[in-house]
């Protein structure tokens, strides 16, 4: 294999794997995601911000509609922010993740052992389930 088809295979291959794990399966990957879109969000939401204004921009010979057209975004920003106040004070309950508690030991008590097939009442315990702890291991294939 030549030099050019090394450094095809390796940026053309290669390097793509690399970019496509970094942007699904690592936590920068997701918060560059996010980033993304709320950049995005904020230019379609200044580009709204600019058309609305250019729409109600009055005539430079009507100086007085102007000043209506300023009272006018006040109230409706000074509306939102009450919605936005109120909402906050309703929901004064903390988060359903601050009110989950795990399963607990007690002293002398033994620990569920489940064999086969069983029925679980309550799924919160397969989230708390240990998982994992004998390591894998393989006999090398040798004889």
């Amino acid at each position: 294999m030549g030099l050019i088809a090394k450094l095809r295979h390796k940026v053309g291959y290669v390097w793509r794997w690399r970019v496509r794990h970094w942007w699904y399966d690592t936590r920068e990957g997701k918060q560059t995601r996010v980033a993304g879109v709320c950049l995005l969000c904020l230019g379609v939401i200044a580009q709204l911000i600019h058309q609305a204004v250019a729409a109600l921009t009055p005539h430079p010979n009507k100086p007085h509609e102007a000043i209506i057209a300023l009272i006018v975004w006040a109230i409706v920003a000074l509306i939102i922010g009450l919605a936005v106040a109120l909402s906050m004070h309703s929901s004064a309950q903390p988060p359903p993740e601050a009110q989950a508690k795990g399963p607990t030991t007690q002293d002398g008590k033994a620990a569920k052992r489940w064999y086969g097939t069983c029925c679980i009442t309550n799924p919160a315990e397969l989230g708390w389930k240990v998982v994992g702890r004998t390591p894998i291991k393989s006999d090398g294939g040798g004889k």
